[in-house]
């Protein structure tokens, strides 16, 4: 990558950019390709270019919901039949995996997008997602033979209660 030769702003390449990142990939992710820019060029347009900055922004507002839905599909794939787990790429996720993840996609969300997702902000809040592994007899789904896993959704209000 420190070879690299420099890659011109074109709309083109503007317009993948912003793509990729409001379908929730990381701009390291996608700057790996060789016919993008470094992410630190990237960040030099944003400030060099201002159409570009508001796309960028838009873009980023966009991957955060990306993200958001995203740690709900996991929490879902927990609770759902393997059909659903599987058509939803999350077949064979264990909870303690499933619970990193939803936490992290969850963070990235609220720094991405604070007013939709950070908790205790007035106006939105973010869904707290709790994955319950022991099911009242003292199993976990491990354990058990039926066993199913119960996901807690709430919604935070806007006072933060």
């Amino acid at each position: 990558m420190g070879n690299r030769l420099a890659i011109f702003y074109k709309p083109a390449i503007v317009e993948e950019i912003v793509s990729r990142l409001s379908a929730g990939e990381t701009l390291a992710a996608i700057c790996k390709s060789e016919h993008l820019p470094s992410t630190r060029a990237v960040h030099q347009w944003r400030v060099k270019h201002e159409k570009f900055a508001t796309l960028y922004a838009d873009a980023r507002q966009c991957q955060a919901h990306t993200i958001f839905d995203t740690s709900i599909d996991i929490a879902m794939a927990l609770v759902s039949s393997d059909e659903v787990a599987d058509k939803l790429g999350y077949l064979g996720v264990t909870h303690q995996r499933a619970n990193v993840a939803i936490n992290a996609l969850q963070t990235a969300a609220a720094r991405l997008a604070p007013k939709e997702y950070a908790a205790n902000q007035k106006g939105g809040g973010i869904i707290a997602v709790q994955i319950n592994t022991n099911l009242g007899d003292g199993k976990t789904p491990e354990q058990g033979d039926n066993a199913k896993y119960v996901v807690t959704i709430e919604q935070e209000s806007a006072d933060g209660e």
